[in-house]
């Protein structure tokens, strides 16, 4: 890795993803990783600022926001590898 990118191994240390992409924006990247435009929002460097600030039990997951009830959405998540799979029967709020 002598192209620039050793540092990522040796700073997240409980693993990683990111993406190269040249040529395209941050709106353009996240609609072809299927985001809805109308669900994108540019946040300002003050908020910037205050979330990375946070500590990491003040952090929001998305998963917060996620309607469980939307059996489809949530297949297609687990589908991708976004969810485990919870044991059958498990009570969906002790997730984490």
């Amino acid at each position: 890795m002598a192209n620039g990118l050793r540092w990522i191994a040796t700073t997240y240390d409980l693993g990683y993803t990111f993406t190269l992409c040249e040529g395209l924006g941050p709106r353009d990247l996240l609609v072809r990783m299927g985001a809805e435009p109308r669900h994108i929002y540019e946040l300002s460097n003050e908020a910037v600022a205050e979330l990375q600030g946070r500590t990491e039990e003040g952090h929001l997951s998305d998963l917060e926001f996620l309607d469980w009830e939307d059996e489809a959405l949530v297949a297609r998540l687990t589908e991708v590898g976004f969810l485990s799979h919870p044991e059958v029967g498990a009570d969906p709020d002790t997730y984490e």
